[in-house]
């Protein structure tokens, strides 16, 4: 897989993995509960904290992914693992359609109600930056049903590139986008609330966004990564006799005697003997000019005709 595909493919998993709304509806509790309570300065702060627990799980899980990966398989994943994570990220784009958000007018999400109740307590009672860095990591893990094919693809990717360090971080990057424009609206003077309004508001749109973009990335995956046809290399192992043989064939189709026929393909083969003498490994065409150019020295119509008899039709 080329550098290019890799980054393209990690890119578009990390917009799909920014459309998740977990980690930004943490984000905003944590505003919502801290700003009452704490000066500007130390709520920037704990929101700050909260990003970078956040980025600094996911950066963990795909690292671990690709050296697991590298441990055990020594290269990047084959096809047959590769569709293990399509039907996977197929699968999230139907829960992203169907049971990502709770029904209502808010946006509870798929959480147990337990588990929902416990991060909006954190949220409520995190005073300190320890406390919102685990916040957000445990945000971040606990979409880790959903995005397990995303870290999966990712840390695959990883292995693909000459800089895999650059490519996770642009990866994070694109992961903490929405985390980072919250915090700077909010910073600018924007509303908490209003951020909430708006997420209310596009409910129906993020649940598109997101479903559609796990299944772009299942077939972006499908496209590139497996249908993709790639050129076969086959190798044979030089002959004599197979240079000698197909160079008569092409006298005998002439019409030439035989006799000449057969000194000329001696002559030939012997001199691309000498040639090959000291060659570990040449391409079939390159074989295949080093003939012709003997054979134009002696006949230029065997030449000819050995240079194009499968060029025919």
């Amino acid at each position: 897989m080329s550098d290019l595909l890799s980054i393209a493919t990690i890119v578009l998993a990390g917009i799909v993995q920014a459309s998740l709304q977990l980690s930004l509806g943490g984000l905003i509790l944590l505003y919502h509960s801290s700003m009452g309570r704490h000066k500007k300065r130390k709520t920037r702060f704990l929101a700050k904290s909260y990003i970078w627990g956040a980025c600094s799980i996911s950066f963990a899980i795909v690292c671990a992914g690709a050296f697991l990966i590298q441990q055990l398989l020594g290269r990047a994943m084959a096809q047959e693992w590769i569709v293990i994570a399509i039907g996977a990220l197929a699968a999230c784009s139907l829960v992203m359609w169907l049971g990502y958000y709770r029904d209502g007018k808010g946006t509870e999400l798929w959480l147990p109600k337990s588990f929902s109740r416990y991060i909006t307590r954190r949220a409520k009672y995190t005073n300190d930056t320890i406390e919102s860095f685990s916040l957000g990591m445990l945000s971040a893990f606990a979409e880790f049903p959903i995005t397990i094919a995303i870290y999966f693809v990712v840390a695959n990717c990883l292995l693909s590139v000459r800089f895999p360090l650059v490519a996770a971080l642009i990866y994070i990057a694109i992961v903490a986008f929405p985390m980072v424009v919250l915090k700077v609206g909010i910073k600018s003077g924007k509303n908490v609330i209003a951020a909430q309004k708006w997420r209310i508001k596009n409910k129906k749109f993020a649940k598109f966004f997101s479903g559609s973009g796990f299944a772009i990335l299942a077939i972006f995956i499908v496209a590139f990564w497996v249908l993709k046809k790639k050129k076969k290399h086959i190798t044979y192992e030089y002959s004599h006799k197979g240079v000698k043989e197909s160079v008569f064939r092409q006298a005998k189709a002439l019409r030439l005697p035989e006799g000449w026929g057969k000194q000329i393909a001696e002559r030939v083969a012997k001199a691309t003997d000498k040639w090959i003498e000291n060659k570990d490994i040449v391409t079939e065409d390159d074989l295949r000019n080093f003939i012709c150019k003997e054979l134009e020295k002696v006949s230029p119509d065997i030449a000819f005709a050995y240079q194009n008899h499968d060029k025919i039709i």
